[in-house]
């Protein structure tokens, strides 16, 4: 059954297709397949390795997995002026089965090769095709950016280290380079930038040992949330004293923000890694909110326990 907001495109699509065809024009066959399976989309995308874009995923399964729509209107066909250049029109979404098969050598090759001659803007865009959907297809490419590092800028050399090399190896090569950046102090934003895509509660153990020297709390809650600590690591934290226990409220707060924001610089959709039972989470928290004084601290333990469910 589908949403009353595809039936509605379905009826304005006939609608547009009659009146092609009343005017003199030539139509396609307006071809809507039932919606994919839970099922058939995580078959593809476990062989692409990276989830679909959440509104495309929405769409195959709600609407459609496959349809074709296509008109065309006649050579003289007397427009008015703003549609001109109107003449013509398709929609061809190819079936599921298509993205199994496509080869990424040379996605990556092609992609590289449209780097070479864009700016910045862009070339952040082509970036995260290789991240995203490329992965570990693109691994000997990004090693070799460690051993000829003037072929991107640093922050984008650390984004597709994380999404593309082995987790180990890729994080050892990115607080190296981070730790050689501290000269006089800790630069907690330089930390951030660089790690927070790794995704990975061990950059959690790393962070540990800088708190005490942080010059910015929100630098090292925001990468301690994108970081997904487990809750032993959460557990910990609270009892190592204010400076740590603020960071990780402010984290559990920024986690849940990441989920419920429309703000575009809180976004990642983060979680707890190997979250015990609801139940001594809550009880873990409710005890330390009663070992505040202030009550603003009170308050973001209070939303911390109403919102626990977005981040377990």
């Amino acid at each position: 059954m589908k949403d009353n907001q595809y039936e509605g495109l379905i009826i304005k699509w006939n609608k547009m297709l009659h009146k092609v065809v009343a005017f003199g024009g030539e139509v396609g066959k307006l071809i809507i397949e039932p919606p994919a399976s839970e099922a058939e989309v995580s078959e593809i995308e476990d062989s692409l390795g990276f989830n679909l874009p959440f509104h495309f995923r929405e769409v195959i399964l709600k609407f459609s997995k496959h349809l074709e729509l296509r008109w065309h209107l006649p050579e003289n066909a007397n427009l008015p002026q703003e549609f001109k250049e109107i003449s013509s029109g398709e929609i061809r979404e190819q079936n599921l089965e298509v993205l199994k098969g496509y080869d990424k050598s040379l996605v990556l090759r092609k992609v590289l090769e449209k780097v070479e001659g864009v700016d910045d803007c862009q070339k952040e865009i082509f970036y995260k095709i290789i991240g995203n959907a490329l992965g570990d297809s693109a691994v000997d490419w990004v090693r070799s950016l460690w051993a000829n590092p003037i072929n991107v800028s640093p922050i984008y050399r650390s984004y597709l280290t994380a999404k593309c090399l082995p987790m180990e190896e890729g994080l050892s090569k990115v607080i190296t380079y981070v730790e050689g950046q501290f000269t006089d102090e800790v630069n907690d934003h330089i930390a951030k930038e660089h790690l927070c895509h790794f995704r990975s509660y061990k950059v959690v153990d790393w962070i540990k040992g800088y708190i005490p020297r942080g010059t910015a709390k929100h630098n090292w809650y925001s990468l301690y949330a994108s970081s997904e600590p487990t809750w032993d690591q959460i557990k910990e934290w609270l009892e190592l004293g204010d400076k740590y226990r603020m960071v990780t409220i402010n984290a559990l707060e920024y986690m849940i923000q990441s989920w419920m924001s429309t703000y575009s610089y809180i976004k990642g959709q983060y979680r707890i890694t190997n979250p015990p039972n609801k139940e001594e989470i809550i009880s873990t928290l409710e005890k330390m909110r009663n070992q505040e004084i202030l009550n603003t601290k009170k308050r973001i333990y209070t939303m911390i326990i109403e919102e626990i469910d977005c981040i377990l």
